[in-house]
């Protein structure tokens, strides 16, 4: 079971608004944090920005059906939310958060492709 949170991220200096829905383990007592918030919203922005912003390329990442509708609106919504992180954070930091995400996600996938390889 999870338990769902309502999030709106909204700067003083702008409209800019974005909200989703974060979703937890019922089992953890704590609300996400902010950093839980960007780091989710990097996600996905990072994948859009890897497929250069195209559909098939996106579907590839995730794997997703091409035909399937849904697919299409998560991707729309994702093309969407990366450019609402822009200007809420401006173009700097966008950037610092991606590379930020890119290089926790390759570390990450090294240690993954190295484990059961080295001799112990």
């Amino acid at each position: 079971m999870d338990q769902h949170y309502l999030v709106t991220l909204t700067p003083a200096s702008s409209d800019a608004v974005i909200r989703v829905v974060f979703t937890t383990p019922l089992s953890d007592p704590a609300p996400p944090t902010l950093r839980d918030i960007l780091w989710w919203l990097a996600a996905d922005a990072w994948a859009v920005e890897r497929a250069g912003g195209v559909f098939g390329e996106w579907i590839a990442l995730h794997g997703y059906p091409a035909q399937d509708p849904a697919s299409a609106r998560l991707f729309s919504q994702h093309v969407n939310q990366a450019s609402s992180l822009v200007e809420l954070i401006g173009n700097d930091c966008y950037s610092r958060l991606l590379a930020a995400y890119a290089a926790e996600v390759f570390v990450t996938a090294r240690q993954t492709s190295t484990r059961g390889l080295i001799k112990r």
